[in-house]
């Protein structure tokens, strides 16, 4: 029996409690959440059982695509047989509570820390994304699992997305040749063009967030980048702050509440992968008036991939997912989709239940985040060194004009 502690209440967690509940109801039944940890006890009772406890908080957004949207669940709801113990102290539910697993999802300059401390005590870690709060500090996480022998995994969602997996199985078909550009753009959000995001301010603080879109959406779309078209060798990027002011507002638009941020709300990029390819990505939480986007592309030599669709030279134009159910073996249909299981979140809670009992290495482990923030962190490093930066140079900490004064913040260097 797996026993897992959740650390941090906060407005992910509606998201992971549905993957462990899918889980439980697809028959994977081996564990149980023995604790819950939030600063505020209140906060941990929101989650624990149906009927008692606080009222559920309003989703901060209605987009069906983000997880943030996820509707409210209890503890309650997944097993009754077992109930959390309930802890405003992490370092206390280490000492106290028999757990095998700890999963993590409290504010970014937390996590190297918990993280760190979790895996000495001898209990395997998954943690939400970003990984850490700089490179450093992402290092210490990783150094931590290879002493202690435990999983390390970052809750990479990205990885385990249906469409991303079916397209890195075209990839390795060959079907649209040798991959020579990636391309993603984004222009404007669900917070466009001024509210604090996910009605969470910490996101804009660079002591608490790392950096601002460059790291919180940056770890997924360069985890992305790599999933299909390998490292990144190569980065220049601007990262400015085009909302000096964020706000949340009430449904009246008062405003309740404003942030000076000083961590970026902007990207755009250009890089090119070790392999050669090229790639450009850009994305902002700003925008006045509207937004704009385009499908995330591949371009290779044979063909094409324009989000959902497979375009080949001989003119074939066909969705990636029917070129798949057509073409995939059984055995591959399994191995990238176990159990039939299709949603991101709970098929890398399936991954990392598997790397525990395998003894194996989970698809998203704590050396793949480490380099996704250290591509993620080669956008902050080139903005303020105003060149290109090589991501190698980032992940050694060799260039860290940004990360210092986060490093030195929290006695990293």
């Amino acid at each position: 029996m797996l026993r897992v502690a959740l650390v941090g209440c906060g407005r992910i967690m509606p998201a992971h409690l549905h993957a462990y509940k899918n889980l439980w109801d697809l028959g994977i039944k081996n564990f149980r959440i023995v604790a819950l940890v939030a600063r505020k006890e209140e906060d941990a009772l929101r989650f624990r059982k149906r009927g008692e406890g606080p009222p559920p908080r309003t989703p901060v957004t209605t987009n069906p695509a983000d997880p943030l949207g996820k509707p409210h669940l209890y503890v309650s709801d997944i097993h009754d047989d077992v109930l959390p113990e309930i802890f405003t102290s992490w370092q206390q539910m280490l000492d106290e509570t028999e757990v095998d697993l700890v999963d993590i999802y409290t504010t970014v300059n937390t996590h190297h820390e918990i993280a760190t401390e979790a895996l000495n005590a001898g209990k395997h870690v998954q943690v939400e994304k970003p990984m850490a709060v700089s490179v450093r500090a992402g290092k210490l996480m990783v150094e931590a699992a290879k002493r202690s022998g435990k999983v390390l995994m970052v809750a990479e969602s990205v990885r385990y997305g249906k469409l991303n997996r079916i397209v890195r199985w075209i990839l390795e078909q060959g079907v649209i040749g040798e991959v020579r550009a990636f391309h993603a753009f984004s222009f404007g959000s669900d917070w466009s063009p001024d509210k604090v995001v996910a009605q969470t301010p910490w996101r804009h603080l660079k002591l608490i967030a790392g950096g601002g879109a460059t790291i919180d959406i940056g770890v997924h779309l360069w985890h992305l980048a790599r999933y299909w078209c390998g490292d990144v060798d190569e980065i220049f990027a601007y990262t400015p702050i085009l909302e000096p002011t964020r706000y949340i507002r009430d449904e009246q638009g008062k405003i309740l509440q404003q942030v000076q941020p000083d961590a970026d709300d902007t990207f755009m990029a250009l890089c090119k992968f070790k392999n050669g390819a090229y790639g450009l990505a850009s994305f902002s939480w700003s925008g006045h008036g509207g937004r704009v986007s385009a499908p995330i592309c591949l371009f290779g030599t044979k063909g094409s991939i324009i989000g959902e669709r497979l375009k080949l030279e001989e003119g074939k134009d066909v969705s990636v997912s029917d070129f798949f159910e057509a073409n995939a073996s059984e055995q591959d249909k399994e191995k990238l989709f176990p159990m039939g299981i299709r949603d991101a979140f709970t098929l890398e809670k399936w991954d990392w239940f598997r790397a525990i009992e395998q003894n194996e290495s989970p698809e998203a482990n704590g050396e793949e985040g480490l380099k996704d923030l250290a591509t993620a962190f080669a956008m902050c490093e080139s903005q303020i060194a105003n060149k290109p930066v090589k991501v190698e140079d980032v992940l050694e900490s060799r260039i860290d004009g940004y990360q210092r004064a986060i490093d030195e913040h929290y006695g990293l260097v």
